[in-house]
């Protein structure tokens, strides 16, 4: 399987934290839950349409590349993560690793896990195809395990449902659930999720993304090639 090095993801990271982007892009935990979303979501939504909400809500917040060669990185250094997800999915959920936070706080030696970020972003994905994703939200067995993502990252929450995230420990509780969460609708993706072979057109010195749905991965090459540079932009 192909996977972003430790390397890659601090570079991404990295950029994400500079000032090339505006203050309302996604942070490396949202984004991680905004591609699982989409990586697991019942219907495909083409890059095209997710990557710009990674900049921000307007089109103004789009990152100011130096050059396409860097858009080029930066784009691949993205999909090069939404794959990853994609075949560890594919391949060995149960090693499904969300990205999460980790929170200190004065006069307490723990450190705790905090999902809060990364169910946020999980939610914002589903909001892209919210009407694809009702039925599993329908559904009592899959709203229960699907709980701990919605109390973490949902706007639409009780005042009761507040209360349950309101201390560090509760939110690492929460936190520490969400791996088996994600597998809930792993099944719903495998049934639409095409995949690309080393042997198609090509070549596999072209191909960063194996198992990218054939259509979507149609879109990265157009995309990498310019064709649609305002969709990086």
């Amino acid at each position: 399987m192909i996977h972003q090095s430790d390397d890659e993801i601090d570079e991404l990271d990295q950029f994400l934290m500079s000032d090339m982007v505006s203050d309302d892009a996604m942070m490396i935990d949202t984004l991680d839950g905004f591609l699982t979303a989409i990586a697991i979501g019942p219907t495909t939504v083409l890059p095209s349409e997710w990557l710009p909400a990674v900049w921000g809500p307007t089109p103004e917040d789009a990152p100011h590349f130096e050059s396409m060669e860097q858009a080029q990185h930066v784009f691949g250094l993205l999909m090069r993560h939404y794959n990853g997800i994609i075949q560890t999915l594919e391949h060995d959920p149960d090693s499904i690793a969300p990205v999460f936070n980790i929170n200190s706080y004065p006069d307490d030696p723990h450190e705790y896990l905090d999902g809060e970020a990364w169910a946020h972003g999980f939610m914002d994905g589903v909001g892209l195809r919210r009407t694809d994703w009702q039925p599993l939200f329908d559904d009592a067995q899959a709203k229960a395990w699907l709980r701990p993502i919605h109390l973490l990252g949902a706007e639409d929450v009780s005042d009761e449902e507040e209360l349950l995230v309101r201390w560090p420990k509760q939110r690492e509780e929460l936190s520490e659930q969400i791996p088996d969460s994600i597998l809930v609708a792993v099944p719903r993706r495998s049934a639409r999720t095409a995949t690309c072979d080393d042997d198609s057109a090509g070549g596999a010195q072209d191909r960063p993304q194996r198992s990218l749905p054939v259509r979507q991965w149609e879109e990265v090459q157009e995309m990498l090639r310019g064709g649609k540079r305002s969709a990086l932009t």
